[in-house]
């Protein structure tokens, strides 16, 4: 698989999990896989080890076969989301590392990282007074929600992430909606 079909993905999370390549959706399996892929992506790149994607997937009481059920949620997404790799080349996306997996994509890819970024780009614009391009870019924020984050998903790390979620989203608007005294909510 080449590099431009790899940054072709984009991914959602603030809402149900999804992909597309393109504006073709891709089908993520099965709720508990969907929540490997969450897992991998809201880490950012960074290494998730097995045992936190068990607990991610399960909590406390995994499966015997947990390692193994991991592997095979590992190897369809790469399926999934590389469909051209070959059986030699390595995988780009879904990637093995140290004990466990880490997703390589585009910051930029993934809604979340897009939310975060127009936050933090209205909050420059508040600083220099440009409140009406502020409120304009926090609209063009939350417009990339699609309900409740991480939607129909099941297990610990999606309760505790939704939980997180929200407050981001609501801290989000923080930025230029503060209170007045005495008269509700005012924009500055």
């Amino acid at each position: 698989m080449n590099a431009t079909r790899a940054d072709s993905l984009c991914f959602a999370v603030l809402g149900p999990v999804r992909a597309w390549r393109g504006a073709h959706e891709l089908d993520l399996g099965s709720p508990q896989q969907r929540v490997v892929l969450a897992a991998l992506l809201l880490r950012r790149g960074r290494p998730v080890t097995v045992a936190e994607l068990a607990d991610a997937v399960w909590g406390d009481e995994p499966p015997p076969a947990a390692v193994s059920v991991l592997r095979t949620y590992a190897s369809r997404l790469r399926k999934v989301l590389e469909p051209g790799r070959d059986a030699g080349e390595p995988p780009r996306v879904v990637v093995s590392a140290a004990d466990g997996y880490l997703a390589r994509v585009p910051e930029g890819s993934v809604d979340l990282g897009v939310f975060e970024r127009r936050v933090a780009e209205a909050k420059k614009l508040r600083a220099t007074g440009a409140m009406s391009a502020a409120a304009g870019l926090l609209r063009a924020a939350l417009d990339g929600w699609e309900g409740t984050p991480l939607a129909g998903l099941p297990g610990p790390l999606a309760e505790a992430e939704r939980s997180r979620l929200a407050e981001e989203r609501l801290a989000g608007w923080r930025p230029v909606w503060t209170p007045r005294s005495g008269s509700g909510v005012t924009v500055r």
